[in-house]
């Protein structure tokens, strides 16, 4: 089995630290806080809980992908966008580069004293570390082979 990404601290004040890799949050004042649900690995409909941490500009992408939507009706592109800007909470970053994490989004994920980023790209997603791991789980899941997106 994998060693887990580390874990970070969640403080009395729910003030996380962004992890140093998170480039594509480099430099950002804010960022938007989405609650989502991770498919699962063996199982697509069984769920875990994560909050996608990206840039106002990573959401506006995603606002107009539903709004390309050539599949959907005017009507469901208008719920869709409402949706998720309703959904997406704006956490302002300090110098240290914390955040304070909503109440809202603590109770979400379930954490207590710790937290774990995975970051991929432009998006960073917060776990709780016993979700990421039950997730993560090889026993739970067949082994997944990302060997031929690796090799270039």
């Amino acid at each position: 089995m994998l060693p887990l990404p580390p874990t970070h601290r969640l403080s009395p004040k729910k003030q996380l630290t962004l992890p140093r890799d998170a480039v594509g949050l480099a430099g950002l004042e804010q960022v938007r806080a989405l609650p989502h649900y991770m498919p699962g690995k063996a199982d697509r409909r069984q769920r875990s809980p994560v909050v996608l941490i990206m840039s106002e500009q990573e959401l506006r992408r995603r606002e107009r992908r539903i709004l390309e939507a050539a599949d959907r009706t005017p009507e469901d592109k208008l719920v869709l966008v409402q949706e998720l800007n309703a959904r997406a909470v704006q956490l302002a970053i300090d110098d240290q580069r914390r955040i304070v994490l909503p109440q809202h989004l603590v109770d979400y994920l379930g954490l207590q004293r710790d937290a774990l980023f995975v970051v991929t790209g432009d998006i960073v997603y917060l776990w709780n570390p016993e979700e990421f791991a039950r997730w993560s789980n090889p026993a739970q899941a067949p082994t997944i082979d990302l060997t031929p997106y690796l090799i270039v």
